[in-house]
């Protein structure tokens, strides 16, 4: 059974999350859209909250009573506020749930406790390319052996916190096979002769998020670099897949939330035909069911990291989770613009700022269609 009802403990931390996001997070979002990164003290600010240590299992210095139920359930609040924020704080991300699927305790220990001992330190997850196709699977990066080892070529692309990287988590095509099955999960150290950290690349929104583009040139690793501690590495690497699509799924959700509220609060105040817009009733339900799908695509998300936290393949569960969360959440932030009539395009609205995040946001980790094509294999094998 699915609780809905966070405990005692989570609702503790999601009200020192929310004083946290009111205090710093809402007070530099919007100058750090325009400069382009968050205040770096927001970032110690973050670390000294322990927030940094959720979905951490506590014998790498994680805290224990917090799962990644609890870390998405913070992302959400965060997310609320700013959605850069919500990804440019989180330095360990889907590079440290790798590691900790994937890797043996020896590459956990040498990777994480630098992470969580140091603000500005960070572990890069690298999965995207130019190829539509790359998140099912399809990689033009190359993992060759070469001795004991591995020589990596390719280019991986929207690497988020890439600069602050001491090791990035890189997926490349090893061995022929469908899917996932031959992908190899490789620690690669960021002063590697053979890795390049491109420039930054720059989207519609998400601007205080920096990610760069990695390149791999002849980038030779030993085989001490191989994540394959787990016994299906394929299965696990979709998991770990599964996790970011369920906690980007919710940070969209809380995007479109936060847009919807400035809509509401707007609507409530003018008037047009001597009553409040709201009170008008073609309005009224143009807003209620956008909150209905907000709250649909919020469920959805919980199920999702439900199934991981205890252990079962989530990937229809994610799988539908972001491609509902995304669309319901684009739309939202359009919708609301539309409340807003000429003025939601102004820059000193923060609605327009929240359509661009929700627009970048939804092809972070794969458009619909490459989760449509994911769903429809696990849902559809082929004979």
């Amino acid at each position: 059974m699915i609780s809905f009802q966070p405990t005692d403990e989570e609702q503790q931390l999601l009200e020192t999350v929310r004083r946290f996001s009111e205090d710093v997070v809402i007070p530099d979002a919007r100058e750090a859209d325009v400069r382009g990164e968050i205040d770096p003290s927001i970032r110690g600010q973050y670390c000294e909250l322990g927030l940094h240590l959720l979905g951490i299992p506590e014998s790498l210095g994680g805290i224990g009573e917090f799962t990644l139920t609890s870390k998405l359930l913070m992302e959400e609040v965060l997310a609320n506020a700013s959605v850069s924020h919500a990804l440019a704080l989180d330095s360990a991300g889907l590079g440290a749930q790798a590691i900790i699927r994937l890797g043996s305790e020896a590459q956990q220990q040498h990777c994480l406790p630098p992470v969580l001992e140091e603000p500005n330190k960070a572990v890069a997850f690298a999965v995207s390319e130019a190829d539509l196709a790359s998140h099912t699977g399809h990689f033009q990066t190359r993992a060759e052996k070469k001795g004991g080892g591995y020589v990596l070529n390719g280019e991986k692309l929207a690497v988020l916190n890439a600069d602050r990287a001491e090791h990035i988590v890189v997926l490349a095509r090893a061995e022929s096979g469908s899917g996932f099955s031959g992908v190899k999960a490789l620690i690669v150290e960021k002063d590697n002769p053979g890795v390049t950290v491109g420039s930054r690349q720059k989207f519609m929104g998400l601007n205080a998020a920096p990610t760069f583009e990695v390149i791999f040139t002849d980038c030779e690793v030993s085989s001490e670099a191989e994540l394959c501690s787990a016994e299906n590495i394929a299965q696990e690497i979709v998991q770990v897949l599964n996790i970011g699509r369920a906690i980007n799924g919710a940070r969209n959700v809380a995007v479109g939330q936060a847009a919807l509220a400035m809509a509401v609060d707007y609507a409530q105040e003018r008037e047009a035909f001597g009553k409040k817009i709201c009170q008008h009733q073609g309005l009224a339900f143009f807003i209620v069911d956008k909150e209905v799908a907000l709250n649909a695509a919020q469920a959805l998300n919980y199920k999702a990291i439900s199934r991981v936290t205890q252990g079962k393949d989530a990937t229809q569960a994610a799988c539908l989770a972001i491609n509902y969360s995304n669309r319901a959440a684009v739309q939202a932030t359009i919708d609301s613009i539309q409340v807003f009539g000429g003025a939601g395009f102004m820059k000193d609205l923060n609605v327009e700022r929240y359509m661009r995040d929700a627009r970048t946001l939804a092809n972070v980790l794969g458009s619909e269609a490459e989760h449509n094509e994911v769903l429809g294999e696990y849902l559809y094998p082929a004979a």
